[in-house]
């Protein structure tokens, strides 16, 4: 017999301290932050559909005094055969430190566990360069990407906006130490990518 299953599910704060050394980024493990999250489950034989609203909130890196960032909002919408395989749509993705503001909209991941690993696909509609090198330069303060790299593309100072960016699909393995924040620097690895 079929069945359907709907789920509300709020968490409306949790201090993941406990949780942080689960996670790296660029090599080095969160210490702290905040979670909230709104959920709306689907389930289905076969199918799955999830959607909710996040924010991360005082997020801060081991060994560093500042936080690496005050929130991070997102809504998104999962759908897909498993949790493993499907489609993940972000409508808006926001980033805030202090007076640092990044913001991207409607994102578009494929994601597939196969034999290989989880592999990932993705589609920006369009992005601005000189926010894409504010970010950058961003991470390069932070210590998360190499400051030459950061150096080398504020001297060109590049402008203009990409629009209808696709990426091939990513084996998450080539996005070691990444993998907590793969949907914020997919777009940038995508427009790394372009020829």
């Amino acid at each position: 017999p079929d069945f359907v299953s709907e789920l509300y599910l709020e968490i409306p704060r949790i201090d993941f301290e406990d949780f942080t050394h689960a996670f790296e980024l660029a090599g080095r493990r969160l210490s702290a932050g905040i979670v909230a999250t709104r959920l709306w489950l689907t389930i289905e034989p076969g199918y799955l559909d999830v959607t909710g609203e996040i924010e991360l909130a005082d997020v801060s890196l081991e060994e560093e005094s500042q936080k690496l960032l005050d929130q991070i909002t997102s809504r998104f919408r999962f759908h897909g055969g498993a949790i493993g395989r499907g489609t993940l749509t972000i409508p808006n993705l926001r980033l805030k430190q202090g007076e640092f503001k990044f913001e991207l909209d409607n994102i578009v991941l494929a994601i597939d566990t196969g034999t290989l690993g989880l592999s990932l696909a993705g589609q920006l509609d369009h992005v601005s360069i000189s926010e894409i090198t504010r970010l950058i330069a961003f991470a390069s303060q932070k210590k998360l990407l190499p400051e030459r790299f950061s150096k080398a593309l504020l001297s060109v100072s590049p402008g203009g906006e990409l629009r209808d960016l696709l990426s091939p699909p990513i084996l998450m393995g080539e996005l070691h130490g990444w993998l907590a924040v793969s949907s914020i620097f997919l777009p940038m690895h995508t427009w790394v990518s372009l020829r």
